[in-house]
C-alpha cells in the first residue's frame, strides 16, 4: 500500500518492475492538489489537478514527458469564458491526439455541448451531439465518458510460424 498519496504505483511492461513515480507538486500548494484527476493526453501519463480552477479560471495538467527521468511538463489550460457557466467542464479523455476532451454539457433533451482544448493552438472548440428522435426524451441518455478510438492496421494475432 503507498503511504504517500502523491505517488503512482507505476508497473514497467518491459522490465516487469513496481517503481514509484512522484506526482508533481508546486512548492507550498500541496494541500490544494488534493483533487486529481488521470488521463491520458497524446499517449502520455496527465495529471489533472483542478482545486483553484473556479478562483482562477485556470486547470493545470501535469504530463510525464520522460518516464525514465522522471520528467513532469505542466500544461495551462485558460477556460474562454468562466468556467462555472461553462458547467464546471473536467477533462476526460484525449487518447493519442493532442485534443484533450471535456465532459460535456446538456444544451437541451437532445442536444449536447462538448468542449474540446487543443494543445497545439490552446484554444477551445465545441463539438454539439445531436441525438436521434428515439432517445430524445428526459433522462434517455446520459454521457459518462468520452473516449478516442485509432484506428490499426497492426493483426491481432500473428499466424506466422517460428
Amino acid at each position: 500500500m503507498l503511504e504517500d498519496p502523491l505517488e503512482i504505483l507505476a508497473f514497467d511492461l518491459r522490465t516487469d518492475k513496481f517503481s514509484i513515480v512522484k506526482i508533481p507538486l508546486v512548492s507550498g500548494l500541496q494541500d490544494r492538489y488534493r483533487w486529481i484527476r488521470l488521463i491520458k493526453t497524446n499517449g502520455l501519463l496527465g495529471i489533472v489537478c483542478h482545486d483553484l480552477v473556479e478562483e482562477s479560471n485556470k486547470m493545470h495538467i501535469w504530463i510525464l514527458q520522460d518516464y525514465e527521468k522522471r520528467v513532469w511538463v505542466r500544461e495551462t489550460i485558460r477556460f474562454p469564458g468562466s468556467w462555472k457557466k461553462m458547467g464546471r467542464p473536467f477533462p476526460w479523455d484525449s487518447g493519442n491526439t493532442d485534443k484533450i476532451f471535456f465532459s460535456p454539457s446538456v444544451l437541451s433533451e437532445d442536444l449536447f455541448e462538448v468542449p474540446v482544448y487543443d494543445m497545439k493552438s490552446r484554444c477551445f472548440k465545441s463539438i454539439q451531439l445531436t441525438l436521434d428522435h428515439q432517445f430524445a426524451r428526459p433522462g434517455a441518455v446520459e454521457l459518462e465518458e468520452i473516449k478516442c478510438y485509432v484506428e490499426s492496421l497492426t493483426p491481432l494475432q500473428n499466424d506466422t510460424c517460428i
